[in-house]
């Protein structure tokens, strides 16, 4: 797990929780295993509006929550990348997912959207 907060100077402070997770099934359970796990626990589902958008089993999905006046985003991104050392999957044999979980949000609460 990491944590952190980046400061852009383009834009507010963003506070971040990560963590890396191997899978030895599909892209498609992963995906459906958090939806289900987001919905219940009211998390709205953002789809990424731009036009020709690849599906969320094919890069990753992204919810949002607003939690004591703090706007929260979960990411699930399926292809994590700059993590050291490069995660393999099910014990290197290339089967399963690696993917990255992350909760994040502005320091000021903000209203970030998924997919800005």
């Amino acid at each position: 797990m990491t944590t952190g907060c980046d400061d852009e100077s383009a834009g507010a402070p963003w506070l971040h929780a990560d963590r890396l997770y191997t899978f030895p099934g599909d892209p498609g359970d992963v995906i459906t295993h958090y939806a289900d796990a987001a919905a219940a626990a009211d998390w709205h589902r953002e789809r990424d509006p731009a036009a020709g958008a690849p599906p969320a089993t094919v890069e990753g999905a992204c919810w949002t929550t607003t939690e004591k006046d703090r706007h929260l985003l979960l990411t699930i991104d399926l292809h994590p990348r700059g993590f050291s050392p490069e995660p393999e999957t099910a014990a290197g044999t290339g089967q399963g997912v690696v993917y990255a979980v992350s909760i994040g949000t502005e320091r000021d609460g903000g209203g970030d959207t998924c997919w800005h």
